[in-house]
């Protein structure tokens, strides 16, 4: 059986897969599995599963295409226009249709018809996307959009419609095939491929303009959508999942009328759908889209155009990939390629910027920008240097610069000043260097003291919503009767009242991973969610239970045997889930305020997995990364860890899951975290960290400059406050500081 990531991997294989079969380029199986040979012949039978059963729905052989309008005639009649379609044989396929290539019996032709699958006949909704599709590919009249013939349905009642038959292939395989002999600089024939494909990128900016002034937006832009005919026509395929959205004031003053539908075949709003390495960062996370949303996936196919990579890794699982589009987290293009211009690296980033309001306000910018960069003209995203400019005048005018170079030549001996005006030059260079590097250094401080700030927050209120609720008298009667006996232990009433406490705060508190409760010998008697394997054993050996800085081993008691205030455990790993946690909990006495005839009654917690925090990274630039440390000592399966890394955006991608800093960079962080002061207190200069290692990073070769400040929570006694927890913020050092 596959592993849940094998799964994953053969999914997103498999979607790859039907999306070249849905435009007629089927992908060899061994290509497809390049990346992952072990996996193909689990992929092999899928496809043969996938096959066997298209097999049982080839639609009735000729199906008859009809439609009628009223025209003008003498008879003021209505015209009907009837044929049939031979000769169907079956060419690719979808998650929707099903696509075959016949010819018109009555003009002889080669067409594409597209049938709904039969499988989805009886689904209301994939009828509707499948005739929306069709009217809307119909109706968006343009040289980029393959044009709609006509539509019918089969005698069995089977839709579908017919489209021009387009040879060619898609803008993906034209891209491999360029990269794939690409190997240096660029030969004379190679500059003239690249050129082409800029300038089909170009046109497929005009067919995405053309639609979004129709009021129709894609939603699936991506290099497999768009094909590349045998004639060099450039063609965005797939409108199936098109929305219509409002025309702002960029897409109103064309002269094109928005697209009226009726209601019964009116497009859906537009939604989270698509292909998740394109998609936007709106797309993502549920906001409403428009216009932005398919320049955004304009930028990354010119990224893909450029670098032969989609900005984010499709193999990732969707929850990653979301999570980088979202915090804008991918390597910059001129990174992947360094002979991409940096105007040209300009555009990308501009069409890929995370606010909609920051990329261009229309496609047809974007494509103007492309046209500038290869007229080499100055685009609007780049601010060019003064050299460049230079360059590019010397270029236009070359006898000019003939001219200028033979004057120079003669008058070299007069540049004897040259020599102080370049020193000049230096000083300024180095003047502005150390003025960058105090910027970027009291940037990376401001966002360590703030991310510090905000665990320390979500630390203090996760603690306060549990003395809140140990205080209920309801949990103090039921936890007093589970105490009396374990007979009498009323599980039914523990279990219910702790998932109405984690109903009641679960926005409040965050995502923990569990909440649970404890009686005083350490038994557990409640857990959201429920689990067999924890509800009734003994905890009383672990830390967050007798608060004494380690867990013990099983069956032993601590001294204290109890925590008597808030703690925050060690990490440990989970008798449910198997994985790395650490718990927040508090005491439960049988009194709501302190007296000498108060009884410990047990625990009440929460546990959250390493690698929770990640809202901290979207505080934070693309070229900036948060981690939580421990700088205590933890006991995880017999090694002792100084400075765990608690939470890195890295650690769940990673083979490894834990790791740690060096000890001298813990040296430089414990008095920190051990002082009576906060991060307020600290010099800037000594929370600097430079040449910082990060262990989680992809590239260890990267320099990077950190930032650390002790998680330290304000109006708490000095024993919870220090939580001798710390942050790290760390920056790509772009500032080389030799």
């Amino acid at each position: 059986m596959p592993t849940d990531e094998e799964d994953e991997i053969l999914e997103s294989l498999l979607d790859r897969w039907e999306d070249a079969m849905e435009v007629g380029q089927p992908i060899d199986i061994p290509d497809l599995c390049a990346e992952h040979p072990e996996l193909e012949t689990l992929l092999r039978a899928k496809i043969e599963r996938i096959q066997k059963a298209n097999a049982l729905m080839v639609p009735s052989p000729e199906p008859t295409s009809h439609y009628e309008a009223d025209v003008e005639l003498a008879a003021s009649a209505s015209a009907k226009v009837e044929t049939t379609f031979d000769g169907l044989t079956f060419l690719s396929q979808g998650g929707l249709g099903q696509v075959f290539v016949g010819t018109d019996s009555k003009l002889k032709r080669e067409v594409a018809v597209k049938f709904l699958k039969l499988s989805q006949l009886r689904s209301e909704s994939a009828t509707a996307r499948f005739e929306h599709e069709a009217e809307i590919t119909s109706r968006l009249d343009h040289p980029g959009i393959v044009p709609i013939y006509g539509v019918g349905r089969t005698a069995e009642g089977q839709p579908f419609y017919v489209m021009r038959r387009l040879v060619g292939k898609t803008l993906r395989e034209h891209v491999r095939e360029f990269h794939q002999d690409l190997s240096g600089r660029f030969t004379s024939q190679q500059q003239v491929d690249f050129r082409t494909l800029l300038n089909q990128f170009t046109l497929i900016c005009r067919t995405l303009h053309h639609s979004h002034t129709r009021g129709i937006i894609h939603c699936d832009i991506k290099p497999d959508n768009i094909m590349v005919g045998q004639h060099g026509e450039t063609v965005v395929l797939d409108w199936g999942l098109a929305a219509v959205v409002g025309r702002d004031e960029y897409h109103q003053d064309t002269g094109e009328q928005t697209l009226e539908f009726t209601e019964e075949r009116r497009p859906g709003v537009a939604t989270g759908a698509g292909t998740p390495a394109y998609m936007s960062p709106e797309q993502h996370s549920g906001s409403p889209l428009g216009p932005a949303s398919d320049i955004y996936a304009l930028g990354a196919v010119l990224y893909f155009i450029t670098t032969n990579v989609a900005p984010f890794d499709s193999k990732q699982s969707l929850a990653n990939i979301r999570s980088q589009v979202i915090r804008s987290e991918f390597d910059t293009p001129r990174s992947k390629n360094p002979w991409i211009s940096p105007a040209l690296e300009s555009i990308i980033l501009k069409a890929m910027s995370c606010a909609a309001e920051d990329r261009y306000a229309t496609a047809d910018l974007l494509a103007n920008d492309i046209e500038r960069y290869l007229a080499d003209e100055p685009v609007t995203s780049y601010d060019e240097p003064f050299l460049r400019r230079t360059a590019r005048w010397m270029r236009r005018h070359r006898s000019a610069t003939a001219m200028t170079a033979l004057l120079l030549i003669t008058s070299v001996l007069g540049m004897m000043g040259y020599s102080a005006v370049v020193s000049t030059m230096v000083e300024r260079e180095r003047t502005a260097r150390i003025a960058a590097i105090e910027a970027r250094n009291q940037s990376l401080r401001l966002a360590a003291n703030f991310a510090a700030r905000s665990v320390a927050f979500r630390m203090n209120d996760r603690w306060r919503i549990l003395e809140n609720e140990a205080s209920r008298s309801n949990l103090i009667q039921l936890l007093t009767t589970a105490n009396s006996s374990l007979e009498e232990t009323p599980w039914n009433g523990l279990q219910l009242l702790l998932t109405s406490i984690k109903e009641n705060y679960q926005s409040a508190a965050g995502q923990p991973d569990s909440w649970f409760l404890c009686d005083a010998t350490g038994r557990q008697v409640a857990r959201v969610p429920i689990s067999r394997r924890s509800l009734g054993e003994s905890y009383q050996h672990r830390d967050y239970f007798h608060g004494n800085g380690q867990d013990l081993p099983e069956g032993q008691t601590g001294d204290p045997p109890h925590i008597d205030q808030p703690h925050r455990s060690k990490v440990y790993i989970s008798t449910s889930t198997d994985s790395l946690k650490v718990a927040l909990t508090v005491p439960v006495w049988s009194e709501t305020q302190a007296s000498p005839d108060q009884k410990f009654l047990g625990i009440l917690g929460m546990s959250v997995p390493l690698g929770e925090f990640s809202e901290l990274q979207t505080q934070l630039g693309s070229n900036q990364v948060a981690m939580v440390i421990d700088v205590a000592e933890n006991q995880i399966n017999n090694k002792t860890w100084n400075g765990l890394i608690l939470h890195h955006p890295n650690q769940e991608q990673s083979e490894q899951k834990l790791a740690s800093i060096s000890t001298s960079m813990l040296e430089r962080i414990l008095p920190a975290c051990e002082g009576q002061f906060d991060s307020s207190s600290l010099a800037a200069e000594d929370q600097i960290i430079r040449n910082f290692r990060d262990p989680f990073a992809a590239n260890s070769e990267h320099h990077w400059t950190a930032c650390f400040s002790p998680v330290m929570i304000i109006g708490r006694p000095d024993e919870i406050a220090k939580t001798r927890w710390a942050v790290i913020v760390a920056e790509r050092d772009m500032l080389n500081q030799d």
